[in-house]
């Protein structure tokens, strides 16, 4: 499939993307999915920040419950779902990462940002598990684009100099 087809296809319906990763600079994802996507990141961030009550900690489980029970009848298979698959903006629309900003790429190199709050963090620093999270993701979103062949990430190994500093590019 040519990198037009596979960009036609990715961009056609963002509600149904496919596995067809175009590969290319990040956008900023204005809709309600990518809404929903960043109002779970804010959570996240949230919680990791807080020291509630029990009553408050009470209320805030019993609302996450609702969430996910507004989620469940909409569940559908790996293929089908949208987490992991809006290739078009920072993180692809999936919580579990930072939001990773391509700014730039080519068949052989790309370039891109991540600011990392205090939920990806411990002591102050970026969770050193974090790192080699983001490498993977950059690495083998260019390992699989410019028409090569789809493929998984066998070995990954980081030295680490120093720790990196949270709430900064």
């Amino acid at each position: 499939m040519t990198d037009a087809i596979s960009e036609a296809m990715s961009d056609a319906d963002p509600w149904r993307p496919d596995w067809s990763d175009p590969f290319r600079p990040t956008t900023s994802g204005d809709d309600e999915y990518e809404s929903m996507v960043q109002a779970l990141r804010e959570v996240q961030e949230a919680v990791t920040r807080s020291r509630p009550t029990p009553t408050a900690a009470a209320e805030a489980s019993a609302a996450l419950r609702a969430v996910a029970r507004l989620m469940w009848p909409h569940e559908v298979d790996e293929d089908e779902q949208i987490a992991g698959k809006r290739w078009s903006t920072p993180g692809k629309g999936h919580a579990l990462a930072p939001a990773l900003h391509i700014d730039h790429v080519t068949e052989t190199t790309a370039v891109a940002r991540v600011t990392i709050g205090r939920f990806h963090s411990g002591r102050y620093a970026m969770n050193g598990g974090v790192t080699p999270l983001i490498f993977d993701e950059l690495l083998a979103r260019l390992a699989n684009s410019a028409g090569r062949p789809w493929g998984r990430t066998a070995y990954l190994h980081v030295d680490y100099r120093s720790p990196a500093p949270c709430t900064r590019n």
